[in-house]
């Protein structure tokens, strides 16, 4: 039989939940049973499929305890007071969105509410990546903007816009989370500017400007679209976007998960985590074993690199040594080399740039103090393109893809400080990036145009001067340059 869950039960829950929950709800008959769970946030909300009185429904669960300052209302009760205002407001302006059912109290101090269940939902997301074309895609994205410019129109906006906020049932676009909607203080159009700068900030920086051309082409119909202020927007968004991912990948999300070991501290991706893999972050003595029985692939004076195998998968584990004394203390309170590979190929990753995927982070600290780190992630496939390039050339898609490698380092802001071409690797038509250890997301424009010339300089310095691969790069390079006014 279920254990009921009382509002104390709900905040106590872990990541992991049970297979069923029933919660009995205050001055009415049946219980709120979930067979499924579409979202989870530890000690404040719980959302699902699941059943009220017979009827199969969506079911959302706040019971956020604390109060929030200025408002004197519990968290809970502030989330679902905002979720049934603005459900009403979306209704309002006939926004397609689930209808609320019912609503009402549990015992604790938590509250519910049950929506219609949409048939066959589909995430927009998930309706993107199943897209057999390109042009399906677009097609997607229109209907996107769409919706949102509907929202602007009915004083409204998306405050959390992302692809999972939106769904298709019956080939129809809804908004999901009313609690993310927001009313307009102003009827500025920087309030939609901003709506779907968001949203374009969500996909991989090569595709900014198609999907801001089809906001301009769907919108401008009825409303007037500042293309140059939405450019300029997206690529604020973007920018703000990176940085924020840096903060979520170094603390325990859906996403990682963090493990202590023995003077360490690890960071390691959820959806690769085994109890091999917990066995091996445990401490330095079970990382060092399985170099030295790895196929070692480097051995320095700052690192050591070794392939494993692993719970049938192959990883690359890099350790980052320290030479002597002064190193040690140099890196004591600072940085370490592995957590900035670790947020490195994060942020390559949502650039959409080809890099070796991130698995887990290690840090020793002894009394506080760095002392080693390591780095484990999968292994980057290509040939390095100083000695691709010399025999194959580059001919003219593989000169698009370094392209779109360089660009987005200049769109994003980011240097990978270590540019030679030791450390591109090329495989196919595709170009990968690999030693991160120096990568830099930059807030300064100063600091960033130093940065990117160092990297580009660095690459060139590959190529013989005068030859055609030289020639090639620079103009590239300069081109690039001059579109982002970094000329010196």
């Amino acid at each position: 039989m279920t254990k009921q869950q009382t509002t104390a039960d709900l905040r106590a829950l872990g990541r992991v939940l049970p297979e069923q929950i029933e919660v009995p709800v205050e001055g009415r008959d049946g219980s709120l049973v979930f067979s499924s769970y579409a979202r989870h946030l530890p000690g404040r909300r719980l959302a699902g499929i699941g059943r009220w009185q017979g009827i199969p429904v969506f079911i959302k669960l706040f019971f956020g305890h604390g109060k929030i300052a200025l408002i004197g209302v519990t968290r809970a009760k502030q989330e679902f007071q905002r979720e049934i205002r603005m459900s009403q407001a979306l209704s309002e302006g006939r926004v397609s969105a689930a209808e609320v059912l019912d609503h009402g109290t549990i015992e604790g101090g938590g509250y519910w509410l049950v929506q219609e269940l949409l048939p066959q939902l589909k995430s927009f997301k998930e309706c993107w990546k199943g897209a057999n074309s390109r042009e399906q895609q677009r097609q997607l994205f229109a209907e996107l903007a769409e919706l949102l410019g509907q929202l602007y129109q009915s004083g409204l906006y998306q405050a959390d816009a992302h692809q999972e906020n939106f769904a298709y049932s019956d080939d129809r676009l809804y908004v999901l989370d009313a609690g993310g909607i927001k009313k307009q203080h102003t009827s500025s159009q920087r309030v939609l500017l901003k709506n779907l700068a968001l949203m374009v900030a969500q996909f991989p920086y090569p595709l900014h400007r198609d999907l801001m051309g089809i906001c301009s082409d769907k919108l401008s119909k009825t409303l007037d679209i500042d293309d140059v202020a939405l450019a300029q927007m997206v690529m604020m968004a973007w920018r703000q976007r990176m940085r924020k991912l840096t903060y979520k990948m170094l603390r325990t999300s859906s996403w990682v998960s963090k493990i202590k070991g023995e003077n360490v501290r690890a960071l390691c991706m959820r959806r690769e985590q085994t109890p091999e893999l917990r066995n091996l972050l445990s401490g330095c003595h079970t990382l060092d074993r399985a170099i030295d029985r790895g196929h070692l692939l480097k051995r320095g004076n700052s690192a050591t690199v070794a392939r494993i195998e692993l719970s049938g998968r192959t990883y690359v584990i890099k350790r980052y040594n320290l030479k002597n004394h002064w190193v040690a203390v140099k890196r004591a309170f600072g940085r370490s080399r592995a957590r900035t590979s670790w947020l490195g190929g994060h942020i390559l990753h949502l650039m959409g740039v080809p890099t070796s995927v991130p698995v887990a982070m290690v840090e020793e600290r002894r009394w506080g103090m760095l002392r080693r780190a390591y780095f484990i992630s999968t292994v980057a496939s290509g040939e390095d393109a100083f000695h691709y390039l010399p025999v194959h050339g580059c001919h003219k898609e593989l000169l698009h893809h370094f392209e779109n490698v360089f660009e987005g380092l200049l769109y994003t802001q980011v240097s990978h400080g270590d540019m030679k071409a030791t450390n591109l690797l090329v495989d196919g038509d595709q170009v990968a990036v690999i030693d991160l250890d120096a990568v830099q997301i930059h807030a300064s424009g100063l600091m960033f145009k130093r940065a990117i010339h160092k990297d580009f300089e660095r690459f060139l310095v590959n190529w013989e001067k005068g030859s055609e691969l030289y020639q090639t790069f620079s103009f590239l390079t300069q081109e690039l340059l001059q579109k982002y006014n970094l000329r010196r």
